[in-house]
């Protein structure tokens, strides 16, 4: 594109030509900071959603899904929250540090703090016990009766145990998603 004048060609008004390729790498760590606050939080609204169900249901009553979701080893996915802020660093450097003035950053890094002690302090410990407690019914010998085998029955103390753990998880994962709708709504809106 020519300018009026029909001499040089007219640039994009972000400045020096290194700043022109600093545009495709914004638009890809936008879409990567996005993915991994999805991903992350997602992955902990979904443990709180089992949470849930486990605790409505009890142990005896657990579907397969919750079983699954709960079966011992690490549930990696939530951990993505963590790169979110970073992520988010990322963005101000390449735009110059510009909004660190406004406060939508600084909004969405409140809420991040916020929810990050919920699921680190809160749900993660949770979401270990309720994988222990169901790893431990799952292996009452059958057709004993549940309090006689030493595992959790109808209204044994493992069972409100992995109730109160459930529902202990349900309202941190639900506080920490509250957070991430918040905060995406300033991420969105960028209010000035």
């Amino acid at each position: 594109m020519r300018q009026s004048n029909g001499s040089e060609p007219d640039l994009p008004q972000c400045g020096t030509v290194c700043e022109l390729a600093v545009i495709p790498l914004y638009d890809v760590l936008v879409a990567l900071h996005a993915l991994v606050a999805v991903v992350g939080f997602g992955a902990l609204a979904a443990t709180g959603a089992y949470a849930s169900a486990l605790r409505r249901s009890g142990p005896e009553g657990a579907s397969a899904a919750a079983r699954r979701y709960f079966a011992p080893g690490r549930n990696l996915a939530p951990y993505a929250l963590f790169a979110v802020p970073a992520l988010g660093v990322a963005l101000l450097g390449l735009h110059h540090w510009h909004d660190l003035s406004v406060p939508y950053p600084w909004v969405g890094l409140v809420l991040w703090v916020v929810a990050a002690g919920l699921a680190t302090g809160v749900s993660f410990p949770a979401e270990r016990e309720i994988k222990a407690l169901l790893a431990e019914s799952a292996t009452a010998p059958a057709g004993l009766p549940a309090l006689a085998a030493g595992a959790p029955g109808p209204g044994s103390l493992a069972t409100s145990t992995i109730g109160a753990t459930c529902k202990r998880c349900e309202r941190a994962t639900a506080a920490a998603t509250v957070c991430f709708v918040i905060a995406l709504f300033f991420m969105v809106v960028q209010p000035r």
